[in-house]
């Protein structure tokens, strides 16, 4: 059996936001310094919803997105969060994950996304680790994906998959 050679990158891009906190975003300049060395994948979290149109002229690769978060507004949304980006963060932008895939890989068949925390197993969990109800409500607002797409490296069709994991 042959093996596969990828480049694969990941990044939770915080929405542009830096640490320590600047009050500046820097999106598309993270974007771009994340494949500016020719990755095969990158795999994003934290992705405003606004951006994912933008993300192949930034990238040069294909796109594939999972919105994790719906957002609350439009451009005047996205215009206040730049302005208080640490207050807002995803609340009025949504946030999303994205896998950015290299022209010479094939995106074969339809992207798959799974929830990784359904309302039965907040449920069990919410009870179990005693959560208030403001945690409970942002824990069922805030999805947490498993993106995956079929990708063909040659001859090969293999499995790629992106996750935005809670830190518990």
């Amino acid at each position: 059996m042959a093996s596969v050679s990828l480049l694969v990158r990941t990044w939770n891009l915080f929405h542009g936001r830096t640490s320590p906190p600047s009050g500046v975003l820097h999106l598309e300049r993270m974007v771009r310094m994340a494949v500016d060395d020719g990755p095969d994948v990158v795999a994003f979290q934290e992705v405003p919803v606004w951006a994912l149109a933008r993300l192949e002229a930034w990238s040069g690769m294909t796109a594939v997105s999972a919105v994790a978060m719906l957002p609350l507004g439009g451009p005047l949304a996205r215009k206040l969060t730049e302005r208080s980006p640490r207050r807002l963060r995803s609340l009025l932008t949504g946030q999303a994950n994205a896998l950015l895939l290299s022209r010479r890989l094939e995106l074969v068949g339809r992207p798959r996304s799974i929830r990784l925390n359904p309302e039965p197993f907040r449920s069990v969990e919410a009870r179990a680790r005693r959560l208030s109800l403001q945690e409970r409500l942002d824990w069922a607002w805030n999805r947490r994906l498993c993106q995956a797409v079929h990708v063909r490296d040659r001859m090969r069709v293999i499995v790629v998959a992106n996750l935005h994991a809670t830190k518990d």
